[in-house]
């Protein structure tokens, strides 16, 4: 259904085609009793039960008002005293400026497009995600060979056959890239990670606690070392989860990119503890401890992270945080006793 729309016209009431009194042509007149009806009532009850004929006769349809925009330009001009709808007036002019603004076109102003070409270079070396990008560096494929031989010669494991019965644990390779303060590259590390979430509690793993010393401890050696001055040393073991021993049997898949051609089916029985392994923090820890146990230290009963060295002319005190060594020295009165052997020697 068309809504209404409300008009205002400018011309004088008796002058306007659209307010003139003249009716409508599809307008019905007034009905007029015929002369011979005897009974005005009856006449007209009958003429209202009778069915309409004609839509056109006796329905008075709603005057259809169109936009301004769809009107004759005649009656548009006699409605608004000719003053046309902006957009009914004639382009002469397409470059006709509206509301002043000036444009490059218009002046013939033309500013030429630069095509850059441009080329994107990373400056510094980017660690690769997965192994497949890794071997295509000939950089990355040596850093891994020479990791891969270290776990070889250190013994680390040796190929079985596959039973269904034995946990399966699965292993990738880390890389990182060590760089310098100034941010030049260092060197490039690769590492072999054994995924302990395989890992099954009771069957792969049993004791998996691993002590390390208490912030305490650090403080109160520290207070001593400065009050006495003694020096203190700070020591990092490399692959230090690698030294230990594991009681547990651990089976590994073979790691990727480095399967045995001669027995591709097999798998690795561990020996010794691998990163990301659960037992791995336990089996280094145990490790070290037998090792300065044999050196006549001795493990502290308030801090097992605490080893005491006692010798005639030096006196050490071992703090051990995973695989971080702290090392305050105390040097005595030379004596003419002299210990076999150093006792960091392992480090």
């Amino acid at each position: 259904m068309n809504s209404p729309i409300s008009l205002t016209c400018l011309r004088p009431h008796h002058q306007c085609p659209m307010t003139s009194p003249t009716p409508l042509n599809n307008s019905r007149p007034p009905h007029k009793l015929p002369a011979s009806s005897p009974n005005p009532l009856k006449h007209l009850r009958s003429l209202h039960q009778t069915p309409l004929r004609s839509p056109k006769t006796f329905k008075y349809p709603r005057p259809r008002l169109q936009h301004p925009m769809n009107w004759p330009t005649s009656l548009h001009r006699q409605c608004l005293h000719h003053r046309p709808h902006p957009l009914l007036a004639p382009r002469n002019n397409q470059s006709t400026n509206v509301g002043g603004i000036i444009t490059r076109s218009q002046n013939n102003i033309v500013k030429p497009i630069k095509k850059l070409n441009l080329h994107v270079r990373t400056l510094c070396p980017i660690e690769p995600s997965n192994i497949t990008q890794a071997l295509r560096d000939p950089d990355w494929r040596s850093t891994m060979q020479a990791e891969f031989d270290a776990l070889h010669n250190n013994n680390t494991w040796d190929l079985v056959s596959r039973s269904s019965a034995q946990n399966l644990v699965g292993c990738k390779w880390v890389f990182r890239i060590k760089r310098n303060p100034d941010g030049s590259t260092d060197r490039y590390k690769a590492r072999l990670v054994a995924k302990g979430f395989h890992q099954r509690p009771g069957c792969d793993f049993t004791e998996t606690f691993s002590p390390v010393v208490k912030p305490v401890t650090i403080r109160i050696v520290f207070t001593l070392a400065v009050r006495q001055g003694w020096s203190i040393r700070q020591l990092d073991v490399n692959n230090a989860f690698l030294q230990g021993t594991l009681k547990e049997e651990v089976f590994m898949l073979q790691p990727p990119g480095f399967v045995d051609k001669t027995f591709p089916d097999h798998i690795c029985r561990l020996k010794n503890a691998l990163y990301g392994l659960t037992q791995a923090p336990r089996a280094w820890y145990t490790e070290l401890q037998i090792f300065l146990l044999s050196l006549d230290f001795v493990n502290s009963t308030a801090d097992a992270s605490l080893f005491i060295h006692r010798k005639p002319g030096v006196k050490l005190y071992l703090l051990v945080y995973v695989d971080d060594i702290i090392l305050p020295r105390v040097l005595l009165p030379r004596s003419p006793h002299s210990l076999p052997h150093s006792p960091l020697a392992f480090l």
